[in-house]
């Protein structure tokens, strides 16, 4: 039995894909030699097996493609939810204070602040996205 490549390891009836790659078939052309820049398979990408499963005798659909949204507007949304709130309970501090609810409008502030270092974090995990992006894009249209 060979266990698949889901993450609690469905276990399946099926085989691995062999490997492929080694030596090129014969009159093949020369853009895959040892000395090409984009290396001995001419900068195509490597055979991925199937990551379908068979599980009962039902063939299961791989698992979904990780989302990668853009960051910075939940982390902008975040700190302006923190400060809306601050501002609507601000009016109300000293009825906070009487009922000992006196933090709630540190808490806000608490908020508030470490949106900031939210909002950095996430402006350098967007660049980095458009930069990852960037070169597989790149990767792709190299190949074409």
């Amino acid at each position: 039995m060979v266990r698949s490549a889901y993450p609690g390891g469905v276990p399946t009836s099926e085989k691995p894909p062999a490997p492929t790659g080694g030596k090129p078939a014969a009159g093949a052309a020369a853009a895959g030699s040892a000395g090409d820049p984009l290396g001995p398979d001419g900068g195509q990408a490597p055979d991925v097996p199937d990551l379908a499963v068979t599980v009962a005798g039902r063939d299961l659909p791989p698992p979904p493609v990780a989302l990668d949204p853009p960051m910075l507007p939940f982390a902008v949304a975040g700190t302006v939810i923190w400060a809306i709130a601050g501002l609507v309970l601000l009016p109300y501090r000293h009825t906070l204070a009487a009922h000992g609810h006196g933090t709630w409008l540190w808490i806000c502030l608490a908020g508030f602040l470490w949106g900031f270092p939210g909002l950095i974090t996430m402006l350098r995990h967007d660049h980095n996205r458009r930069r990852r992006r960037g070169a597989a894009s790149t990767a792709a249209e190299s190949r074409d």
